[in-house]
């Protein structure tokens, strides 16, 4: 709950308010990190299917900069997950 209220009041999300397609790619990028860790939680095609559809869900957005960022961003953060140093 701490680091989504983090995230929603960052000046990255709110310096981006005056581009909407930032703001909106901006809003996938906690579900996209959910499903990285679902994933990692529980393997399967769901969270794989989720992952997916929270990146095309993205893109469609309209900020395709904004989504490989978030990607870069979610998958630094599978790394470190299962390298252990990630919490």
């Amino acid at each position: 709950m701490l680091a989504g209220l983090a995230y929603a009041t960052s000046l990255r999300v709110l310096g981006g308010l005056w581009s909407p397609p930032l703001f909106y790619t901006s809003a996938w990028m906690p579900v996209l990190v959910a499903c990285v860790e679902r994933a990692l939680v529980r393997p399967g095609p769901g969270p794989l299917i989720g992952l997916a559809f929270s990146l095309a869900l993205a893109l469609l957005a309209g900020w395709p900069y904004g989504v490989a960022i978030a990607a870069l961003g979610a998958g630094v953060y599978g790394m470190l997950r299962l390298a252990g140093i990630a919490w």
